[in-house]
């Protein structure tokens, strides 16, 4: 009995594959990027001045404009004085949330031409609707935003995601290229043979009948 040559893994499978790893990869580092670098998104808002957002569970940056890169090229740069900001912090209940103040030069973002640094942290315990007030500083620009910790902390769950979709998309690719190439194989091999012949035995040839001798007369 013959059996027909391996054809691989089929066309559908490989092609499934892929898409479950692109979908994957594609959601995984779009959510995981924009998390990691959520500072990079936040609004802006006019200080002195307060804004109102949705926080969730985790610690957060208050940023102030130090400066504009744009400012300094028209020689118009005029970098406020931020360091006895005031900065109240009111929860969902109407509750003061303690704020560690002071400026923070190794934490700072940029927003185009803008250059902000931190001048407060506090934590959110509970998710809800936060109101942030910065008074006593120059009129510029500020920025509430999950500090870089918490940041990376929400997005390497989906960095995982994006990862094992990548590796999902180069197994896809290679079970489709061995399919294509065992399929090429196997209708080569057809071809090749007579219409009607079997196809060629798979494994080593059977051994030789052994003849038994007749027993004498």
């Amino acid at each position: 009995m013959t059996s027909a040559p391996k054809t691989g893994p089929g066309l559908g499978i490989s092609i499934a594959v892929i898409v479950v790893g692109a979908i994957a990869a594609t959601a995984g580092y779009w959510i995981g990027f924009n998390s990691a670098f959520q500072a990079l998104s936040a609004p802006t808002f006019p200080i002195p001045g307060e804004t109102t957002q949705t926080l969730r569970e985790g610690s957060y940056d208050v940023y102030v404009e130090e400066f504009s890169f744009a400012d300094i090229l028209d020689d118009q740069a005029v970098i406020p004085d931020s360091r006895d900001a005031e900065i109240v912090v009111t929860g969902p209940s109407g509750q003061q949330i303690a704020v560690d103040t002071g400026l923070r030069p190794d934490v700072s973002t940029s927003r185009g031409f803008d250059f902000y640094i931190a001048v407060g942290e506090f934590e959110v315990v509970e998710s809800g609707d936060y109101t942030v007030a910065i008074a006593n500083t120059d009129p510029t620009l500020g920025i509430v935003a999950e500090s870089i910790l918490t940041s990376w902390r929400r997005a390497i769950p989906w960095l995982i995601v994006a990862a094992i979709g990548t590796l999902l998309i180069i197994v896809g690719l290679v079970m489709l290229i061995l399919g294509i190439v065992r399929r090429n194989r196997a209708a080569k091999t057809t071809r090749t043979q007579p219409a009607g012949a079997p196809l060629a035995p798979q494994g080593p040839p059977p051994a030789p009948p052994v003849s038994t001798p007749a027993p004498p007369p």
